[in-house]
């Protein structure tokens, strides 16, 4: 009995610190939507939509800081580019507020707003010409388990083993 006692203790510490390990990370995430409009050249007036994320969970909220990203995903002309597109990519802050990503390859490049995210701009170098245009991010919410569900957690672990350990002590009273 108490070599069950023991392992049903032991499961019930592993699966609260994997759900609470769980959402620490899940808390770090950023997730944001981004649309780079042209307002110069060939594209004028079209816009292309991506998305990006990353873990801000490092930085210090002073200075200029940048992270890597964790995804990134932006549809150009049909093309859609990716984190591996471009390795060295970042999200750029300052004081610990986003201003946008740095992103560059060969057709167009994003750059984050400096001193301000109203500021982030999109290039684009193509056969027909070149242009150029703003872009503008939208933070998307991303899902963290609510801190009373690992409290229900624990609770109900207790109460399981309470129960595991009536039904044990009222089966040996009979036997």
């Amino acid at each position: 009995m108490k070599l069950n006692l023991m392992s049903s203790l032991a499961t019930t510490a592993l699966a609260l610190g994997t759900t609470l390990m769980m959402a620490a990370s899940a808390s770090a995430a950023s997730l944001f939507s981004f649309e780079a409009t042209a307002d110069f050249g060939p594209l004028d007036g079209q816009s292309f939509f991506g998305t990006v994320e990353f873990d801000d969970s490092g930085l210090t909220g002073s200075g200029n800081e940048s992270v890597n990203l964790s995804s990134f995903n932006f549809d150009f002309l049909g093309t859609v580019f990716t984190e591996a597109d471009d390795t060295f990519a970042v999200a750029q802050f300052s004081d610990g507020t986003f201003l946008g990503v740095d992103y560059v390859v060969d057709d167009f490049q994003l750059l984050a707003g400096f001193p301000s995210i109203a500021d982030a701009s999109f290039f684009y170098d193509l056969p027909t010409g070149i242009g150029s245009g703003g872009v503008t991010y939208t933070a998307t919410p991303v899902s963290v388990p609510d801190p009373s569900m690992l409290g229900g957690l624990a609770v109900a672990g207790l109460v399981g083993l309470k129960m595991k350990r009536k039904a044990q002590t009222a089966a040996e009273a009979s036997a």
